[in-house]
């Protein structure tokens, strides 16, 4: 017996938010646009990757999504809370190591 969560790219998932959402991101270096509005959303207890040919941009979206790269716009969202214009610094306290192995995301 499986259960369907829904779409991912809808958000239609009986209640389930996402736990990283990427809306409209865009970096661009100059005139060159390594990435150029890119939207999904990673939903709790599921596999992503991110395929493409070389140079099309993978590593500068994680980089965008790990804030090691800065936004030319767009918004990041983790837990339903904006984190890209928030410092870059974590805390014990803060917890945000923790969130981050559970979102599951890493540097390629």
């Amino acid at each position: 017996m499986s259960e369907t969560l829904g779409s991912p790219t809808t958000g239609t998932t009986g209640g389930v938010r996402p736990v990283l959402q990427i809306d409209d991101v865009k970096v661009h270096f100059g005139g060159v646009k390594a990435v150029d509005g890119i939207s999904m959303e990673l939903m709790p207890g599921m596999i992503h990757g991110i395929i493409g040919p070389n140079g099309s941009g993978k590593s500068t979206l994680i980089g965008a999504v790990t804030r090691l790269t800065r936004l030319t716009s767009g918004r990041l969202l983790f837990d339903g809370e904006e984190y890209q214009g928030a410092p870059r610094r974590w805390s014990p306290a803060s917890g945000s190591r923790a969130r981050s192995r559970r979102c599951g995301s890493c540097r390629t």
